[in-house]
C-alpha cells in the first residue's frame, strides 16, 4: 500500500489523515476502511484529509470511487474530504451525492468541519460555489 493513514477520534468525528502516492486500489481500500471503522466505532462522521496524497485522481477513477462508495456506505455516514483546491472539480462529490452518499469535497479542514459537525444545513453554505 502506497498510502498510509493516521486516525484520531475527535469529539463528534473521526479524523483520518492520508499520506503517500495515489493509486486506485489504495483509494478503494480507504473507502472500505472508512465504512468498517464507522461501524466498529459507531461514529457516523469522518473527516478524510487527502491533501498530502501525491498524484492526480483521474476523472474515471473519481466516478468509479463514487459508485463504489454508494454501494458500500449503506450505514448512514457522512464523509467530509479535504483535498488540494486546484484538484477539486466536484465530480466525485456530485456523482456520490447523486447516488445517496452524504459527502463533500473542500479545500480546508475548517470548512469540512463546519459541514460535518457544525450547523451547516446544506453544501451551498459550506463553501461549495460550483
Amino acid at each position: 500500500m502506497s498510502i498510509s493513514v493516521s486516525v484520531t477520534q475527535e469529539t463528534g468525528y473521526r479524523y483520518m489523515k492520508a499520506k503517500g502516492t495515489y493509486s486506485l486500489s489504495d483509494a478503494y481500500a480507504l473507502l472500505d476502511r472508512i465504512y468498517a471503522e464507522s461501524l466498529e466505532t459507531n461514529c457516523k462522521n469522518t473527516l478524510l484529509d487527502i491533501s498530502e496524497v501525491a498524484g492526480k485522481v483521474p476523472g474515471m477513477d473519481r466516478f468509479n470511487l463514487a459508485e463504489y462508495a454508494s454501494g458500500l456506505w449503506k450505514y448512514p455516514i457522512r464523509v467530509a474530504i479535504v483535498y488540494r483546491a486546484e484538484e477539486i472539480d466536484k465530480f466525485f462529490e456530485n456523482a456520490a451525492s447523486n447516488r445517496g452518499v452524504s459527502t463533500i469535497v473542500v479545500p480546508d479542514v475548517q470548512t469540512a468541519l463546519k459541514w460535518l459537525i457544525g450547523n451547516t444545513p446544506s453544501k451551498s453554505d459550506a463553501g461549495d460555489r460550483k
